[in-house]
């Protein structure tokens, strides 16, 4: 089910406004963007200081977001791939040039 989908049922079984439900909804998304962001983590953000911020978040009705030390690792080492595979590319169209 799409997110406007499950918005507008929300909507009419609680019988209140969508604009009304759609603001809620993405405030609790914006509420854990902002406290993900004040953290600044970044690819050099070391894992003890990644293990001491709180990172899970518990959306009533929705459920627990959070992110595993694993994920982090993961994540850090994608971006890092992609970032090489970019400057190689940009490497080779500046060498063909």
């Amino acid at each position: 089910m799409s997110l406007e989908k499950c918005i507008r049922q929300a909507s009419k079984e609680l019988d209140i406004p969508y604009e009304v439900c759609h603001k809620a909804y993405m405030s609790a998304w914006k509420f854990i963007h902002d406290k993900a962001q004040e953290h600044k983590l970044s690819v050099e953000t070391p894992i003890d200081e990644f293990k001491s911020y709180r990172l899970n978040f518990n959306v009533r009705g929705i459920g627990k977001f959070y992110i595993t030390e694993e994920d982090f690792k993961r994540k850090n080492k994608r971006y890092l791939t992609i970032q090489k595979l970019k400057k190689e590319k940009n490497d080779k169209d500046n060498k063909d040039d």
